[in-house]
């Protein structure tokens, strides 16, 4: 059995196999992984990058003064940045369960459609939550915005549980009773300080200073994104990003405010990305020279235009939450439609397939042709009119 410390030891070490710089937590208060520089900045723009690290976050909503054995204010992710995004990436994140001796054929492992979004910071894309025995442990996304702006080429994101895994490996009902050390417990290092917390978050924290921060913060990141400064400016886009969020968790911003705040925010991460790239252009865009040593494989993808190639093709379309009972009428009009369409532009294909969830309809289609066959059509028209 792995305590804490030697799990997050044999997940980073995995994923310095498969190419990924070990980067540290960045020394700010965050809310997850994804607003480390290593992801937030490093996904925008077309330089390749992979990185894994252990990120500690803050929610301070999420405080329940220690007393919820697995939701906290404070916890760690281990965030893994792959860009551009593995075919195999799904494979690579099984094979690392396996690593930390998660063995999936005593567990139900599910993954659960969930389109990932931060409105805060204008970032989004598709994704699934996996769930262990019904608990939510991981969640993969394929960004494809960040501040607002699209992202090329699009990258995979994990985001591991930590805690939540380790209660699985080791047994325990409350992630304040993990090992950390083969002598110390979770409890013993975090249990008092979410205690703390908890209360600061929602009793103590001076509602008036955390109004002035986030006026201050949000004027010094407008000043150094004018200045083309775009990394301090990061750092203080965070920091009003907190600040909000204390403000939240006191109780103290009504709706209508708190979507003037996300504006904001959304606002600053929107400028804050267009002069990163802008600046990472001025450079030439440096880490595109090692992107010749390192190719990525490639997907293979239909001949076009060629009737005798074949390849499976698969359809997804995202939606908002469906009723249970509409997911089958669903499928069987996308079934309809999809062979209605092949058959009018006589495209030959082996077989047809539909799978859906109540965010999901997908279609399958095996052996489809990339193209029509070439056919030779005769009419005839009218018989002649003879004038007499």
């Amino acid at each position: 059995m792995l305590n804490f410390q030697d799990m997050i030891a044999k997940l980073t070490q995995f994923w310095i196999e498969q190419g990924c710089i070990a980067h540290q937590g960045y020394d700010l208060e965050v809310g997850a992984g994804t607003f480390n520089p290593a992801t937030f900045l490093r996904a925008l723009g077309p330089e390749p990058y992979s990185a894994v690290y252990v990120e500690p976050s803050r929610r301070p909503q999420d405080g329940r003064y220690g007393e919820n054995p697995n939701r906290v204010q404070h916890y760690h992710q281990m965030q893994v940045i792959l860009k551009p995004s593995p075919p195999n990436i799904l494979d690579l994140y099984i094979a690392s369960l396996g690593r930390i001796g998660l063995n999936l054929n005593n567990h139900d492992i599910r993954f659960v459609h969930d389109d990932w979004e931060n409105p805060t910071i204008g970032a989004s894309g598709l994704g699934w939550e996996v769930w262990l025995d019904g608990m939510e442990v991981t969640q993969f996304t394929y960004f494809q915005m960040i501040g607002g702006l699209p992202v090329r080429p699009v990258s995979g994101e994990i985001t591991y549980g930590l805690e939540r895994i380790a209660m699985y490996l080791q047994g325990v009902n409350s992630l304040f009773d993990l090992k950390y050390n083969d002598q110390i417990t979770y409890g013993d290092i975090y249990k008092r300080s979410e205690w703390e917390w908890s209360h600061y978050n929602f009793n103590k924290a001076t509602v008036a200073m955390w109004h002035s921060h986030f006026d201050d913060f949000e004027k010094e990141a407008k000043q150094l994104i004018a200045s083309s400064l775009p990394l301090p400016a990061y750092d203080f886009v965070m920091k009003a990003s907190h600040a909000f969020n204390i403000l939240e968790a006191r109780g103290v911003i009504s709706v209508t405010e708190r979507t003037g705040y996300i504006s904001k925010i959304r606002s600053l991460a929107k400028e804050l990305a267009e002069k990163y790239i802008q600046m990472r252009g001025e450079l030439q865009f440096p880490l595109l020279k090692h992107t010749a040593e390192t190719p990525t494989p490639s997907i293979p993808v239909l001949a076009c235009g060629n009737p005798d190639e074949k390849a499976n093709f698969l359809l997804e379309i995202g939606s908002e939450e469906l009723p249970h009972s509409f997911v089958p009428i669903g499928l069987a009009s996308l079934e309809r439609k999809i062979k209605e369409l092949l058959h009018k532009y006589h495209l030959s294909f082996e077989k047809i397939s539909v799978y859906g969830t109540p965010r999901r309809l997908a279609i399958y289609v095996e052996k489809l042709s990339g193209a029509s066959q070439e056919r030779k059509i005769e009419k005839k028209g009218p018989p002649p009119f003879y004038r007499l």
